[in-house]
């Protein structure tokens, strides 16, 4: 099975491809749709590169962080 959720940039480093991803950790600009669907779309990736790797993830966040809670929790 192939996992291509995310482009490798080279051995030790990847990205998820989503131009302007910092606007949706910001609480004011963000609505509950988008947050989701920016949400689902993380947390595909994430999955993607730990089931490509045959690892299993572990995610340190802010307490604060409502949106990186909501990755951590639905990744693992």
């Amino acid at each position: 099975e192939f996992y291509a959720d995310f482009v490798a940039i080279d051995p030790y480093h990847f990205t998820l491809n989503m131009p302007s991803n910092h606007i949706y950790m910001l609480l004011a600009v963000v609505d509950p749709s988008n947050s989701q669907h920016f949400c689902d779309r993380v947390v595909d990736g994430i999955a993607s590169i730990f089931l490509a790797l045959k690892r299993k993830p572990i995610i340190r966040y802010q307490r604060n962080s409502d949106i990186a809670k909501r990755i951590a929790q639905e990744t693992v």
